[in-house]
């Protein structure tokens, strides 16, 4: 019997362990909000914004991440921006743009729902903040604007460590080293 095939084995078992995943819904406890000409905006919902740096998010504590590095969106928002018009929105995870999304102004006063994702080097958790901030220029005035659903709403996003981020507990190490030591153990003795 050959033991060098389960050295592979265990080798690949340790580098694949299996991603979290937590799913936070936008609004209530730890919603953020920033709302530049009309501050008491932000309470209702949807939420209207058009000047650069105004922003939308959430920040959650005490998750079962160590650490994320993917995030996927689903953000209703109502569009009352003009046509020929845009805005383009930052996805800033705990101070680090991740990505961006572009929405074009349509102005039928419809919701729509904005869906992405992104992958990005790993960022500290277990707490997080995710905002969705404006990057582009300000609207000009009487151009209308984009108004994000929050609360009751269908907002949310998910954050996730793909790609093994976790660390294999000290008993699941040990069962995916055996093997292996029990490779290295054949071939010094086949060498003896």
């Amino acid at each position: 019997m050959r033991l060098v095939p389960l050295f592979a084995l265990a080798l690949a078992l340790s580098a694949t362990a299996p991603a979290a995943t937590i799913g936070v819904a936008v609004g209530g406890s730890g919603f953020e909000c920033q709302q530049t000409l009309f501050p008491g905006a932000c309470s209702g919902s949807p939420t209207y914004q058009w000047v650069n740096g105004d922003y939308i998010g959430q920040t959650v504590t005490g998750t079962p991440l160590g650490l994320a590095n993917q995030i996927s969106l689903s953000l209703d928002y109502i569009d009352k921006l003009a046509i020929g018009q845009s805005q383009t929105y930052s996805v800033v995870v705990n101070g680090t743009t991740v990505g961006s999304f572009t929405i074009p102004g349509l102005n039928d006063s419809q919701q729509y729902t904005v869906t992405d994702s992104f992958i990005f080097a790993p960022i500290a958790g277990p707490d997080f903040t995710v905002l969705f901030q404006i990057s582009s220029p300000t609207t000009p005035g009487g151009m209308g604007s984009l108004g994000w659903e929050h609360g009751v709403e269908s907002s949310f996003f998910t954050l996730s460590d793909e790609g093994g981020a976790q660390t294999p507990e000290p008993g699941t190490f040990a069962l995916m080293l055996a093997p292996a030591l029990a490779g290295v153990w054949a071939i010094r003795r086949r060498k003896r």
